[in-house]
């Protein structure tokens, strides 16, 4: 589905786990109420949405992004644990809790999710996507468009992608690496180019392929 109706279906979901019947008691029981995994290509706004959503819902939200991270914040911090093997004992590595996790942790606790929702998602098998609500979203210029005239994108990369809808999303992978072109990526270049515009500064094409990673389009 694209993103915008993602947004409602989410939205919708938060919605009915916050409702009470008159008893005071959740309509859905916090057994019953699905994480929600929301799956995309990067760069489409899933992000945003996530935060949209939070703000309209009144929830909490905590989001993180892993390359903010050193890899020890990431895994934790290594020490040494004594462990016994057939009767020898040995020097094991071991790692801390990492910042990370804890602060996820940290959130659960606050807000009382039940115990078998406190486990970390390594493998999505089929038990454990029989325990979420699946979102997949993809990539849709023409509700990107709806966005793009709200939040005020720079008349001139609308116009460009009227002409070239092809070029609005694309990841390629070739000899000299990745190639690619987001809606993150036009939505950041889009507040370079009216900050450039009012500074008397002219964007080249080095310039625009900062923000999309991509000779031809840029």
């Amino acid at each position: 589905m694209d993103i915008k109706r993602a947004k409602k279906e989410i939205k919708d979901s938060i919605e009915a786990y916050l409702a009470k019947d008159e008893y005071g008691d959740y309509m859905i029981p916090s057994i019953r109420q699905r994480p929600i995994l929301l799956m995309g290509p990067p760069g489409i706004g899933k992000t945003q949405v996530m935060e949209q959503v939070a703000k309209e819902c009144k929830v909490a939200l905590v989001s993180y992004t892993i390359t903010h991270h050193t890899r020890q914040s990431a895994v934790g911090l290594p020490f040494i644990e004594k462990k016994m093997y057939d009767g020898k004992e040995y020097s094991v590595t071991e790692y801390t809790m990492s910042e990370i996790i804890a602060s996820v942790y940290d959130k659960m606790e606050e807000t009382g999710n039940p115990p078998e929702y406190n486990k970390s998602v390594r493998d999505f098998d089929v038990v454990t996507l029989d325990r979420i609500k699946k979102i997949d979203v993809d990539v849709n210029y023409d509700v990107w468009k709806e966005y793009a005239y709200r939040a005020d994108i720079h008349p001139a990369i609308l116009a460009y992608l009227e002409i070239r809808r092809d070029y609005f999303y694309r990841m390629e992978t070739t000899v000299d690496g990745k190639a690619f072109a987001t809606a993150r990526g036009w939505e950041d270049l889009s507040q370079l180019l009216k900050t450039y515009e009012k500074l008397g500064k002219k964007a080249d094409r080095e310039v625009v392929h900062q923000y999309i990673q991509h000779w031809k389009i840029a």
